[in-house]
């Protein structure tokens, strides 16, 4: 006679709230079916380094390493990774009034895609993240420079021992309600408008890293109107790259063309194979989409294109003048600045971010 035996798996709470997520459909990301994010990716990494799809407002980049810089200070003993995440809750907390923010939508409960997760990849672009030992720091190194115990070691008169910096460049300093509870804002302050300019000045694109990026142009040229990033206007902007940003709309449409098909196809397999009652919203607007994109679509000549390769360039950090005391860090892929900026005014780094006096 044989005896049964019996036994249970154990799950995290972090695995069970990501399957959660999942299952509800409320998981934050982003979802590319039918391919067509490679080709986003390709022209987003050439006309506009360090950005991506999950970026939502860009003081992001500076709330990110306040709140390391935040747990550092502080010297919590705990694990870093629930002090971040607690801190990161909090802030979504102050934010959730407004458009765009983090885990808002989540809030009081964490997001599965954080801001330090996100945008880290931006920090080390645009040279707010420095690279140790030739190569950029993951968040996960981060969190063990809090955790290590040479910051808990103390001399005889209380000062810490073998204090290891973050790997941060020089940071304008944290509004004075950063410690608040109450709600904040994404509207840049001036210095913190400056200094992102200045962090965006030089980027160039890792496939052409002697050239400025349509990113940094922008961020130097005087304010333009305009209703998307291939209008005559930023296109003049871009000077060489016009051609490739020519393709990159004809690429986009299309993208649009083959999305509205995917998302038309869904709905009928749901209503004829499934036998689900089903909207008719997507296939309702492919003619407009067809109508609208179909045109620019054809236009697109694949032969055209070429493969992006990545290549860095990391020239010296330089002074900044328009934040005294800040010392730019050269970002990956930066060419050397040039000697004259020619006087133009600085376009909005985001919409509806202007600087705040």
């Amino acid at each position: 006679m044989e005896m049964s035996s019996y036994g249970w798996t154990y799950l995290s709470r972090d695995a069970l709230r990501r399957a959660e997520n999942q299952l509800s459909g409320a998981g934050e990301g982003v979802r590319d079916e039918i391919g067509f994010l490679i080709v986003h990716q390709r022209y987003a990494d050439h006309f506009f380094p360090g950005t991506s799809v999950l970026h939502t407002r860009l003081r992001y980049v500076l709330f990110v390493p306040w709140i390391y810089q935040t747990l550092y200070e502080e010297g919590s003993s705990g694990r870093v990774q629930d002090s971040l995440e607690k801190a990161e809750i909090r802030l979504a907390g102050r934010l959730k009034h407004l458009r765009g923010a983090i885990g808002g939508f989540n809030f009081p409960r964490p997001t599965s895609q954080p801001a330090s997760l996100s945008y880290w990849a931006a920090l080390g672009a645009w040279g707010i993240l420095r690279e140790t030992d030739g190569r950029l720091p993951s968040r996960a190194q981060i969190h063990a420079l809090l955790q290590s115990r040479h910051r808990k070691a103390k001399d005889d008169d209380g000062q810490a021992l073998l204090r290891a910096e973050l790997p941060f460049t020089t940071l304008p300093p944290r509004p004075d309600d950063w410690s608040s509870a109450g709600p904040t804002q994404f509207r840049l302050l001036s210095r913190e408008a400056e200094f992102l300019q200045w962090q965006f000045a030089d980027l160039c694109p890792n496939d052409a890293p002697g050239q400025k990026s349509l990113f940094a142009k922008l961020s130097a040229a005087p304010r333009t109107q305009a209703d998307a990033c291939w209008s005559p206007g930023i296109v003049e902007i871009a000077g060489d790259d016009g051609a490739r940003l020519r393709r990159a709309r004809h690429a986009a449409s299309l993208a649009a063309v083959g999305r509205a098909v995917y998302a038309a196809l869904v709905e009928t397999l749901k209503e004829e194979v499934d036998r689900q009652t089903v909207s008719r919203k997507h296939r309702d607007n492919l003619a407009k989409v067809l109508e609208d994109h179909a045109s620019m679509a054809g236009r697109l000549e694949l032969g055209a294109t070429r493969r992006l390769r990545t290549r860095r360039v990391r020239p010296q950090a330089t002074p900044c003048p328009l934040v005294p005391g800040v010392w730019r860090e050269p970002a990956h892929g930066m060419g050397q600045r040039s000697a004259s900026r020619g006087g133009a005014s600085p376009l909005p780094l985001a919409p509806g971010l202007g600087a705040a006096r």
